[in-house]
């Protein structure tokens, strides 16, 4: 066969970053394309004797191309980041056919599936060896978490914490996760971000019409069988043994529409009782449709300073923020430690001592980026 030529958007693709296809059947080339793929996939699948195979890789030019692309625990971070990235993305896209760019409610449970991929001729993306010399901070917090090398790599590489986060996966939910790790998220949080996120109906998040009915839904129907399925939630990673935690499915979502009944006015409240939707009245155009610290979906209305202890700023627009559900049950049930208890009080002190209008938040956004990495590691926060 000829020598193929490659357009300017092919050769950047050959570098490892994108050439996601079987479209050539010449095995030299796909190697050229696929300058990491393991000796026994290009043997397997194209049927090359070992002996051709070597004898290619051993001439000099083809030496020189090869070698920056070789998995080595020896390589430096960087360069290893970057094949096992490239190698990531076409294990996904090709071998395991996840199309990221279809909807998340198709590819999300596909890719928090991912298993075995250990004993596949692509096992090396997984090794720990190579993740430890890629990221070696990363796996050590992965392993006190519990969290598997799937979700590492998934966060790590590719697709990459930036897609991830929009898509509203978090690394806990990937399903090789220890059991242990969802001790730190609370049930109701993690049941109430898989409903908004997945199972509310498309488009929920990008209108707050469509958002207001996911939460009318769900008052109005929590208590149907099936409304809300326990093998839809183990898709997107919520265990039955979690739910049980929290009293079961069926306790979960009573207490979830009890609060979105708060949240659409159907509560009456007086004097000065704290009423989201009441706050909302008050300050329509304010934007609280998103976490403020890391963007995910969906969010309580929180108070930076306690309301049973300044009850007269309840609805000071400069105390409240939109803070996502995990990360505000981590903080009102008090599960932080005693260094960031002592931080988040200092900044109430800031906060108090600042003049109205400052944008007086601000004083809480190093101590929240914190609280947000203890909640969801791997995750990009300050978006």
């Amino acid at each position: 066969m000829g020598m193929r030529q490659f357009s300017d958007g092919e050769v950047d693709k050959a570098e490892g970053m994108g050439y996601d296809n079987h479209s050539t059947d010449d095995w030299k080339d796909f190697l050229l394309a696929h300058k990491w793929m393991p000796r026994k996939v290009i043997v397997d699948r194209f049927g090359v004797k070992r002996h051709d195979l070597d004898n290619f890789k051993r001439k000099p030019a083809v030496r020189s191309l090869l070698k920056p692309w070789a998995v080595s625990a020896q390589q430096p971070p960087d360069r290893l980041r970057a094949i096992l990235t490239a190698a990531w993305e076409y294990y996904i896209s090709v071998e395991e056919r996840i199309d990221i760019g279809d909807s998340p409610l198709v590819w999300v449970p596909r890719l928090l599936a991912l298993k075995n991929v250990q004993r596949s001729d692509f096992g090396f993306l997984v090794n720990s060896k190579y993740l430890k010399a890629a990221c070696p901070e990363r796996v050590g917090e992965a392993r006190r978490l519990g969290l598997s090398n799937v979700a590492v790599a998934a966060f790590e590489f590719w697709p990459g914490r930036e897609r991830l986060t929009a898509a509203g996966v978090l690394p806990l939910m990937f399903l090789q996760t220890h059991a242990a790790a969802l001790v730190q998220l609370d049930t109701d949080a993690l049941v109430e971000h898989v409903y908004v996120n997945f199972l509310a109906g498309e488009g929920t998040l990008g209108s707050p019409g469509r958002m207001r009915m996911a939460k009318e839904r769900l008052v109005a129907r929590h208590d149907e069988p099936g409304f809300v399925p326990q093998e839809a939630l183990e898709r997107f990673g919520v265990p039955y043994n979690f739910c049980k935690q929290g009293g079961g499915l069926r306790q979960i979502l009573r207490r979830l529409a009890e609060k979105y009944r708060g949240e659409l006015g159907m509560i009456e409240v007086s004097g000065t009782r704290w009423s989201m939707s009441e706050f909302r009245k008050r300050f329509p155009n304010s934007n609280m449709e998103k976490c403020v610290y890391c963007g995910l979906h969906p969010v309580d209305l929180h108070h930076l300073l306690p309301r049973d202890k300044y009850p007269s700023e309840v609805y000071e627009p400069e105390n409240v923020v939109p803070l996502c559900v995990n990360v505000h049950a981590y903080i009102t049930r008090a599960r932080w430690t005693p260094e960031q208890a002592e931080r988040y009080d200092e900044a109430v002190r800031k906060w108090r001592g600042a003049p109205p209008g400052s944008e007086r938040q601000h004083h809480f956004s190093e101590v929240m980026s914190e609280i947000h990495q203890t909640v969801y590691p791997f995750l990009s926060v300050g978006r």
